[in-house]
């Protein structure tokens, strides 16, 4: 093998999970990344069938997708979830091609790449997105229902506000309505403090 082609060969091996199948899908090679990664020994996997390491996270249609098109003599590339021996589970992206031996009879070779840590650091962004998103729709909810509740008191405030401006109100009068004033105002600022303590219960806001 020309030096070039060996050094290919031997950086592949070092950072990428390689295997090898016959058409049915068992086992005949597997490098030392994949048994590392897997948990697996190579005795353990060899003619054994691929989906040893199958997850159970894909459906049944994903695999029967993957594999019409492997039969039709094409290539398959995809992000797959795989399960170790010890339980746990690791994603690799995987690319798959048919290859033939020398009598012709087909089998398939495998290269994947771990991208565990990705798949967690995205898991994290999206977990971050979605509790963003929900404390957004709850804040608007709860501005919704703080100008709905606070219309009244506010209309009355108003109400209150300009009949004092128009003087034609006597001094007993007068006394009544800046204390409807009070009261109106009393009642918002009531109204105000629940829908806050809703928001920091509910998560939407931060400690008032």
């Amino acid at each position: 093998m020309p030096q070039s082609a060996q050094a290919v060969a031997e950086l592949v091996d070092r950072f990428f999970l390689t295997s090898r199948t016959d058409e049915r899908g068992i086992i005949t090679e597997v490098n030392a990344l994949f048994c590392e990664t897997s948990g697996y020994g190579r005795e353990e996997l060899i003619g054994r069938p691929h989906n040893i390491i199958r997850s159970g996270v894909h459906s049944k249609e994903f695999f029967r997708d993957m594999w019409a098109m492997l039969r039709q003599g094409e290539a398959w590339h995809g992000e797959v979830c795989n399960r170790a021996k010890n339980g746990q589970l690791y994603w690799v992206d995987s690319f798959i091609v048919p290859v033939f031996d020398d009598t012709g009879r087909r089998g398939y070779f495998s290269l994947r790449y771990d991208i565990t840590s990705l798949k967690q650091i995205q898991a994290t962004v999206d977990g971050q997105n979605n509790l963003i998103e929900k404390k957004r729709q709850r804040l608007a909810e709860i501005a919704f229902m703080l100008a709905h509740d606070l219309r009244a008191p506010l209309a009355n405030i108003l109400g209150i506000t300009e009949a004092l401006q128009n003087g034609t109100l006597n001094a007993e009068q007068s006394a009544r309505m800046i204390q409807a004033i009070r009261t109106e105002a009393e009642r918002s600022d009531v109204i105000l403090h629940r829908m806050m303590q809703n928001a920091v219960e509910s998560g939407a806001l931060g400690p008032v």
